[in-house]
């Protein structure tokens, strides 16, 4: 939960998968939908694994 490489690793991946012109998941769902809503996701986990790995000093 906390690797930003790994969350980056999976951005590129889902902008692979967003590029190689497939349908979706499903109809209901498609890509246009579900990637911007997971990648939005991946940059928030990014943002508190780095909040998170901070050092404060007094």
């Amino acid at each position: 939960m906390m690797s930003v490489k790994c969350h980056e690793k999976f951005k590129n991946c889902i902008r692979k998968v967003q590029k190689s012109g497939k349908t979706g998941f499903s109809k209901v769902c498609p890509y246009e939908t579900a990637m911007p809503t997971m990648i939005q996701g991946m940059d928030m986990a990014i943002m508190l694994s780095q909040l998170g790995n901070q050092k404060f000093e007094l």
